[in-house]
């Protein structure tokens, strides 16, 4: 899912804080040096960092499976966190 609020757990036990989370279609950097191309609309993507996608899975999490490209150009990634890959 994706997290809207920040929190410190510093110097916290794991699991001392809780987050609420999203499940949805939210817009997403395209990673300039893996592009998600419109060929690409239905595959999964994984994480480049907290705001970016890329298409390439080597060493990253899956971020969820993209929707559609921002109308604009490729500089965005419409992409559907939080339910389970293949659904």
């Amino acid at each position: 899912g994706v997290c809207f609020e920040g929190k410190s757990n510093n110097p916290g036990a794991n699991g001392a804080q809780k987050i609420a989370v999203e499940s949805g279609d939210f817009l997403f950097v395209n990673d300039p040096g893996d592009l998600i191309l419109q060929a690409n609309v239905g595959a999964l993507c994984y994480w480049t960092d907290d705001q970016t996608v890329c298409l390439t899975a080597t060493g990253k999490s899956i971020a969820g499976r993209v929707i559609a490209l921002n109308p604009t150009g490729y500089t965005g990634v419409v992409v559907r966190v939080g339910v389970i890959p293949g659904s």
